[in-house]
């Protein structure tokens, strides 16, 4: 029967703690060395690169400024011609209807149509004003109806839609007034693909009359 040495065992154990010991001391060593390594080259990378991201950051910076001031410079912008609007509503109360035709046809023209021209007058068939749109020459009629005491009813817009397309062809229709429209008047300009411009500027709604 073989007895084994306490002894030799004891040696053998303590030879395998050293050499796991030594084993973990090593792994200690690789990992700081390889922490240090990463670093340093983090530090040269934004030694490198760190102008770049400051220079990208500050682009961003002034971009977002600019934004910022070009978007306060219209709502300034809107507000200065929403006022110049309100201005030109109030003066419509002491013109005639003709006057009237003429500050529409102003306005076309501001706006860039071409070719305006006010054609009101007895036999005009509801084209006050015409224009041309800038870009495709398409025909452009507009019925002006300087009214201070009611609004445009579904019967005036029945009339002036019984005209504009059939007789005029025209590729655009446009109904202008000073005063607003009833709902039903609303609905049959928009289910004709009439546009109803400049509804009670005083409510904040005057109108761009752009092509």
């Amino acid at each position: 029967m073989h007895v084994r040495d306490a002894g030799a065992d004891e040696v053998v154990v303590a030879r395998r703690q050293r050499k796991s010991g030594s084993g973990g001391g090593a792994g200690v060593v690789v990992a700081v060395a390889m922490i240090f390594s990463v670093s340093g080259a983090a530090r040269q990378w934004l030694s490198v690169w760190w102008p770049l991201l400051a220079l990208g950051v500050a682009v961003v910076v002034v971009l977002l400024v600019w934004r910022l001031l070009v978007l306060r410079g219209r709502r300034r912008a809107g507000a200065a011609r929403q006022a110049v609007l309100d201005r030109q509503v109030a003066s419509t109360d002491g013109m005639s209807g003709t006057d009237f035709e003429h500050l529409v046809a102003r306005l076309l023209r501001r706006d860039g149509w071409q070719q305006v021209a006010v054609a009101g007058g007895a036999g005009d068939l509801g084209a006050d004003v015409i224009a041309r749109h800038p870009r495709d020459g398409s025909l452009l009629v507009v019925q002006c109806k300087r009214y201070t005491d009611r609004a445009v009813s579904s019967p005036v817009v029945q009339r002036f839609l019984g005209t504009v397309f059939y007789h005029h062809h025209t590729d655009h229709a446009l109904y202008v007034t000073t005063s607003c429209y009833r709902r039903p008047a609303r609905a049959l300009a928009a289910s004709n693909g009439l546009g109803c411009g400049w509804p009670a500027a005083r409510d904040r709604r005057a109108g761009t009359l752009d092509p």
